[in-house]
This record gives structure tokens, sequence and C-alpha cells, in this order.
């Protein structure tokens, strides 16, 4: 099982980004802090009415941002989940 309290970084354009999640009903919430002083942001995974999937910023408007972090978000979960069944771990 993945730990997704856990605070993390990614990097986005040679910017470093903590990324902290935070479980909203069933769903999470991941606010982003930027490192060099840009406001910080929450984005979500939301779902269309086509049932397709996307990250959106909270409030709306740095839709962009949101689209550009989301997936680095999902890499991190992926590599982490890969990193622990390699490695055995629960």
């Amino acid at each position: 099982m993945l730990d997704m309290q856990q605070v993390f970084t990614v990097s986005l354009f040679r910017k470093t980004l903590s990324a902290e999640p935070i479980k909203k009903g069933s769903s999470y919430v991941f606010m982003i802090v930027f490192l060099d002083g840009t406001p910080r942001l929450a984005i979500t995974r939301a779902i269309r009415e086509d049932q397709s999937k996307f990250w959106t910023s909270i409030p709306e408007g740095r839709q962009r941002e949101a689209e550009r972090i989301g997936p680095l978000i999902v890499a991190h979960y992926q590599t982490m989940q890969r990193y622990k069944k390699v490695n055995n771990i629960s």
C-alpha cells in the first residue's frame, strides 16, 4: 500500500515543487508549493461527463499548471509502486 499522506517533491521546468496530498472524502487534493515563491496551488483529479479524468486547479484559473503537474504526481506514485514491488515491500 502506498503512503498517500507523505509530502514529496517533483520537478517542473527546473523548478522544485512540494506536493502535499490531503484526503477530501474519497479523493485527494494536492497542495502544491513552489519553492521559488510562486503562489501555492491546489489541484485534484476530476471526471468529465464522458467519464474521462483530468487534472484541475481549485479554484479554477490555473488549469494549465494543474495539467502539467498532475501527470508528475501520477508518475511519482507509479514509481513508488514499482519500487515497492521490485523490493518486495508491503
